[in-house]
């Protein structure tokens, strides 16, 4: 293979069998130190039961870092559709809380948070977590210093639904800003696409004064490793060209000049999640 300046920047995400039960039957896991040192570290899951995701620990605490929890559907006709339902405690109080749409979970640096139970599923869902350092730092509570659930309203305001948005560029689409993440350095996208052709026509490479991840993943509900799709994209000033068929992650430096994705061949609708470490967007286009 040709050496090239950029191609480091471009990795196939590593699919790895998962606990199963309640817990992921595949997962993906990339920390700071498999995305240039960016401060930040994620993980995407394929989940097909019900049940207690952690059934040996209690709540647990992640003292330093600020996380966001996304549960979304495989439904490339409705990314509205979760096909599940979950109940998740907050708080040391263990307040209750449980939904059934595509959500965000928000997290501050502190919070205690879990059990968190998958009460039905109708149908194959991803889950995917972001947490804004380069490991996970987590404090587990043992399962008999777990406190009894409560009902309340405390922390109604860090579950939020992924209120999604009609696109020309994709199929929908959802911005959150980090005005809605509590102040978090963070803003995301997460989207569909189901079309051949560049996102952005006519327009040239654009750069941001932070670091961003773009992620590809497929909608095979039984295989997390697929994509259904042929992209390229081109990074750098030379618009060096880069193109994958698998699940892939692109870590984008601040300041690095980078053309919007083009899709040159699809099977089926794939996904797409961008991480941006800062929490507001800005963009600069590049003569």
């Amino acid at each position: 293979m040709a050496e090239t300046k950029y191609g480091h920047l471009v990795k196939t995400m590593p699919v790895n069998e998962g606990p199963k039960g309640a817990n992921a039957y595949e997962l993906i896991w990339m920390f700071g130190k498999d995305l240039e040192n960016f401060g930040l570290n994620f993980a995407l899951g394929r989940y097909e039961e019900t049940g207690i995701w952690h059934p040996w620990a209690g709540p647990h605490v992640h003292p330093t870092y600020n996380e966001c929890l996304l549960f979304f559907g495989h439904d490339t006709d409705n990314l509205d559709y979760l096909g599940a339902e979950f109940e998740i405690a907050l708080g040391e109080e263990q307040e209750k809380h449980v939904f059934n749409t595509p959500s965000v979970v928000i997290l501050p640096k502190g919070t205690p948070h879990c059990p968190l139970v998958t009460k039905r599923i109708d149908k194959s869902f991803v889950h995917g977590h972001i947490i804004l350092g380069a490991d996970d730092k987590v404090d587990w509570w043992p399962p008999d210093s777990q406190p009894k659930p409560t009902n309340g309203s405390k922390y109604n305001h860090l579950i939020k639904p992924l209120n999604i948005q009609k696109d020309p560029k994709t199929t929908d689409l959802v911005w959150m800003t980090g005005g809605q993440l509590e102040g978090f350095d963070l803003h995301f996208a997460v989207g569909l696409c189901a079309e051949t052709g560049p996102w952005y026509p006519g327009k040239g490479a654009h750069t941001h004064p932070y670091d961003k991840c773009l992620i590809f993943l497929g909608h095979d509900t039984k295989k997390l490793g697929y994509l259904g799709a042929e992209i390229e994209i081109a990074l750098g000033k030379e618009g060096e060209k880069h193109t994958f068929n698998l699940p892939t992650v692109i870590t984008v430096p601040r300041g690095l000049p980078h053309l919007p994705p083009v899709v040159k061949k699809i099977e089926k609708p794939f996904g797409f999640i961008i991480y941006n470490l800062a929490p507001q967007h800005e963009l600069s286009w590049v003569d």
